[in-house]
């Protein structure tokens, strides 16, 4: 098991303003586990891929695509 230490993980920009992300395992075929920080307001935009997204709020709320999740939500 690891402890990860939410409020210091190395948070990198991404190409829309106010939303952060933190890799914490990658792998070759571009999927992995990561860490997601969104500024009030914001959200992702409509988007695809293989394999499965998993969420769960840490902290606030946030409306996924018609679904409310609120702290410790996951969906």
């Amino acid at each position: 098991m690891q402890h990860i230490d939410y409020q210091n993980l190395a948070w990198a920009d991404t190409a829309t303003p106010g939303v952060f992300k933190a890799s914490l395992v990658a792998n070759a075929q571009g999927g992995g586990l990561s860490f997601w920080k969104l500024s009030k307001g914001l959200g992702f935009a409509h988007h695809s891929h293989k394999g499965y997204e998993y969420i769960y709020v840490v902290k606030g709320c946030m409306n996924f695509f018609f679904t409310f999740c609120s702290c410790a939500y996951y969906l």
